[in-house]
Parts: structure tokens; C-alpha cells; sequence
């Protein structure tokens, strides 16, 4: 970060750190300033996709201070003193994010940050690329299909898959190496859908295997295999998977019994499947498919306030993250090949939806949901 103060044309550098924002775009933190001007204070104030406001009290250069927000993060602007004795001096910043457009390297959770996009009308789906790029969709206005994606380290606008026509739940996506998604809903018949993106939007096409009672999710291998999972008649989990280059028919998962929720998938890179959901009483459950399927456990952390949302890293690590009946995201996690304690992500405030995560093979996880002002929001867990 540079200060230039026009005033007696001195430069110094400086920092902003410990930078905390919430869902509303309130922000605080602390900011220092190096020699000649030199100093240390706290700050507070707001920030949007294009603007940023904070007032700085102590011995940094207490005042006010205004700015625009780039493309790329980074943040410019003009600044007025407003305490003894530099009152009225006036000068402009610049501070660039470490990385600009990128995570920053520090380990730990980030603050919940609005995408916009709103309002959404379901919980959002996202996927990964092994280039690391993100795409999200959800169901939108007019019942549509819409998406969002982040490539080349900067999010897209919102944009409305019309071929999709309207769907009747949230979507599910499988993203394949780079350049191909396959998005999955409910559709009105009540029958299973899927979309395809390859290098355009291929026209929708209807699967059978209803009726599902439930969003879909989907997980797929690194062969390419995919496999699509919902809740279905009498509350039970089926299951339809595309191998050797066909869809085969849907089967019903028995040993699950019956299933309280939606399920969610993630999908290991020798195939094993993990699936969870939110049982009959609350908890969270899970059925593991690995040379067959085994016996469903109960992993506790109940009662869950909405179905779960998995994925997993090149590691065999799984994180598992839901809404609470507090309105919170949570999160139980797999490492070191045991399951620990529930947390709550107390960073990301209070959610409106279902969360939905990518999971990078680094094990950074990236979690989404709709936010109380119907906004798509992400905050993002950064591994040390």
C-alpha cells in the first residue's frame, strides 16, 4: 500500500491488515503507515464491488478516506486528515490485495463476501475445474437456469442458460477436466434432466428415472464416470450413474433406509462414493460405496437445518458443510481418517440456504449459499 500526501509531497508505504467484512459490506481492521508519515490505527466503513469508504482514527493518518475497487482488486483513492495536527492535509493510496484477484495466502476462513446475482430462488450448485476455475448455478428468476463463473481470476457476471428452459429444483453440477459441465435438476414431469456444457450449451435432455422427490446432486470420477443421487418415493435414496459411455438405469439404494433430506455426494479418485444426508432424526448421515455399499452411520451433529453439501481433496480429505437451525454454517470434517467435532464457520454470519462447496486438491474449500438479501455469497477456507 503507498501513500502520496500532496500536501508536502511526502510518500510513505504502509498496510491494511486483520481486514474483516460481513454480509451487509461493513469492514474494519487496522492500517499502518511507514516512515516519513508513519503510524498505526484502526479502521472502519464499507466496501462494494466497485467501492470502498473507511474512516481511520489513531496515529495513521486519522481521517477519511474514499476509493474505487478494480477489476483486479485493487483498491484506489483520495484521503482527507481529520485529527490534530494533520488536520486538512489531503493525499491519495493505493493498496494492492496480496495476489490481486487471487486468495490471499494466509490460512483461516474469509469473511462472507456478496456475489450478487440475486435474488435466487434455490441453494446454489458449483463445481471446479482442474484449472481451478469455479462455476456456480442455481434456479432464478423465471424458474431459469443461471451461472456464474470465476475464470482468470475474476467472477463473470450472472448469465441465464435459456436452453435449459425452467426447472423445478436446485441444480446439481459435475464439472469434467476443463471446459465441460453437466448440470442436473428436477424437472416439472417431475423426471431427472441434464444440460451439458462443451464448448457451448448442448439442448437439455430428459433422463427418466422419476419422480424425484428431491434435488439431485452428482459426483464424478476421474475416468469420467458420474453418478447422480437424490431422494425419491418413500423417502428413499436411488441413484442413476453414466459408466462405459451409457447411462444405466436407477436403482435404489436400500440399505440407506430413509433418507430426511436431499443428498449430497463426493466422489474419491479411485471412485469410492461418499454419500451423506440428513437423517430422520436430524443428524448427519452417511453410506459409503466402495467395492459395494456398506452400512449407513450416523456422524451426529444434529439437527442439521437443511441437507448437506460434500466434496473432498486429492488427499482423500472430506469436508462436509449444511446450514444449522441457528442459521449458521457449519462444517464436519474428515482428516487424519477420523471424523471430528462439528464447527460453526462463525465468519460467514447467517446463510438462507443449503451451502454448496468446491473442494481445490490443495483442500481449500469454497462454500456458497444464498444470502439473506437473496445474493449468491462465497466465503472460502484457505489451507495453511
Amino acid at each position: 500500500m503507498t501513500f502520496d500526501n500532496t500536501t508536502y509531497n511526502e510518500t510513505s508505504d504502509g498496510s491494511l491488515t486483520g481486514i474483516v467484512e460481513d454480509q451487509q459490506g461493513d469492514i474494519s481492521g487496522e492500517m499502518t503507515v511507514d516512515p516519513p508519515l508513519g503510524g498505526t490505527g484502526a479502521f472502519t466503513g464499507t466496501v462494494t464491488d466497485a467501492t470502498i469508504t473507511f474512516d481511520v482514527t489513531g496515529g495513521a493518518g486519522g481521517g477519511v478516506y474514499t476509493g474505487t475497487v478494480n477489476a483486479q482488486g485493487v483498491l484506489s483513492g483520495t484521503y482527507q486528515y481529520t485529527e490534530p495536527p494533520y488536520s486538512g492535509q489531503i493525499g491519495t493510496w493505493q493498496a494492492t490485495p496480496n495476489g490481486a484477484g487471487t486468495p490471499p495466502p494466509a490460512a483461516g476462513w474469509r469473511a462472507g463476501l456478496s456475489l450478487g446475482g440475486g435474488p435466487l430462488s434455490s441453494a446454489p450448485a458449483v463445481g471446479v475445474d482442474s484449472a481451478g476455475d469455479e462455476f456456480v448455478f442455481w434456479q432464478g428468476a423465471g424458474r431459469g437456469l443461471w451461472e456464474k463463473y470465476y475464470i482468470g481470476g475474476k467472477w463473470s457476471a450472472p448469465v441465464q442458460i435459456t436452453s435449459a428452459g425452467k426447472i423445478a429444483s436446485a441444480p446439481a453440477v459435475a464439472v469434467r477436466g476443463v471446459d465441460q459441465q453437466d448440470v442436473f435438476w428436477k424437472g416439472f414431469n417431475g423426471h431427472l434432466w441434464e444440460a451439458r456444457y462443451n464448448h457451448g450449451w448442448h439442448t437439455s435432455v430428459d433422463l427418466g428415472a422419476g419422480r424425484l422427490a428431491s434435488a439431485p446432486t452428482v459426483g464424478v470420477d476421474p475416468a469420467g464416470d458420474e453418478f447422480v443421487f437424490w431422494r425419491g418415493a418413500a423417502s428413499r435414496l436411488w441413484e442413476k450413474s453414466y459408466r462405459d459411455g451409457r447411462w444405466h438405469r436407477a436403482v435404489r439404494i436400500t440399505i440407506a433406509g430413509k433418507i430426511g433430506s436431499a443428498p449430497a455426494v463426493a466422489v474419491h479418485a479411485n471412485g469410492q462414493a461418499d454419500v451423506f444426508w440428513k437423517g430422520t432424526d436430524g443428524n448427519l448421515w452417511e453410506a459409503v460405496n466402495s467395492d459395494g455399499w456398506h452400512a449407513p452411520i450416523d456422524l451426529g451433529g444434529g439437527p442439521l437445518g437443511s441437507a448437506p453439501t460434500a466434496g473432498v481433496d486429492s488427499a482423500g480429505d472430506e469436508f462436509v458443510f449444511w446450514r444449522g437451525t441457528d442459521g449458521g454454517l457449519w462444517e464436519n470434517f474428515y482428516l487424519d481418517s477420523r471424523w471430528n467435532s462439528p464447527i460453526r464457520i462463525t465468519i460467514a454470519g447467517t446463510i438462507d440456504s443449503a451451502p454448496a462447496v468446491a473442494v481445490h486438491p490443495t483442500g481449500q474449500q469454497d462454500v456458497f449459499w444464498r444470502g439473506l438479501d437473496g445474493n449468491l455469497w462465497e466465503s472460502f477456507y484457505q489451507p495453511s
